[in-house]
This record gives C-alpha cells, structure tokens and sequence, in this order.
C-alpha cells in the first residue's frame, strides 16, 4: 500500500491524502461515508491508530506509549434536545386532535 507523501496515510480508494498534520494527528475524509476521522500515529509501533481504538488513559493499544488524552465523556448537543422538545410537543398536539376527533365520530 503505497504512502501519501502529505501525511502518514496510507492512500486507498475512497480517501483523500491528508493535507495538514497538527501534534501527530492526521485527518482524513472518508469518501464512502462522508466522515471525518483522527488517525494519530505512534512512532514506536509505525501505525495509525483511530481515537476509538485507544485504551481509556489515552495509550496505544499495541505497546502502551500515552498518544493523546482521553476521551471525555460524550454530551448530548442543544440541538438534540431542540428537536426532542418540538417533537414532544408536536406529538402532544397531534395526540390532541387524535382524542377529539375521536370523540366527535362517537358522539
């Protein structure tokens, strides 16, 4: 598999060669899913790993060395809650109308 000369990415169909390296980090954008990675290479073991594949203290998996920091705990975006309120309430309402149509083809 032949290297990109930008960055430490192995170049393969569906990616583009990194065209920025920042504290050991390479990025890439996967074509096939349209998705941004982190690859962050360990200059002991030669290879990139992906943040979610290293350990809780931030270590590389294969020999141990600390890469970078790890993971905090994921939170929830504002907009997700946005979106949950309006259709809680859009459910609400529409569960209103259900029970007085209802009400109005018995009665």
């Amino acid at each position: 598999m032949k290297s990109s000369r930008l960055g430490r990415l192995p170049l393969r169909s569906g990616f583009v060669a990194a065209t920025e390296t920042c504290c050991d980090e390479t990025w890439s954008f996967d074509r096939s899913n349209a998705r941004m990675s982190a690859m962050i290479w360990c200059e002991k073991c030669g290879r990139d790993f992906d943040v979610g594949l290293l350990t809780e203290d931030g270590d590389c998996p294969a020999c141990g060395t600390w890469l970078a920091d790890p993971k905090g705990e994921g939170s929830v975006p504002w907009h997700f809650w946005l979106v949950l309120a309006a259709a809680v309430i859009y459910l609400g309402w529409r569960a209103v109308q259900g029970i007085y149509w209802a009400l109005q083809q018995i009665g």
